[in-house]
């Protein structure tokens, strides 16, 4: 039987224009449903963060400005927006 050893990512949390760790320090680990290991964690957010975020979301949709669902591949795979 072989053993996979897997890099674990930790992955931030994208608020504000700012990838962010969040406040409560802690993850939530991203279990494989195929393998039942986990191959990353998540941040595990507090409500003041839930809140910024909708908060957020509510002032860009006021402002009419549009988040562009093309940069959503980009947000996953590099990290950043591209605006």
């Amino acid at each position: 039987m072989t053993t996979t050893v897997l890099n674990v990512s930790t992955y931030s949390f994208y608020l504000n224009g700012e990838w962010k760790e969040s406040k409560s320090g802690q993850t939530i680990d991203i279990v494989s449903p195929y393998r039942h290991d986990v191959i990353g964690k998540v941040q595990a957010i507090t409500k003041e963060e839930v809140d910024e975020a909708v908060h957020a979301a509510q002032k860009l949709r006021k402002s009419g400005q549009k988040f562009l669902c093309k940069n959503v591949p980009n947000i996953y795979t590099t990290g950043r927006m591209s605006w």
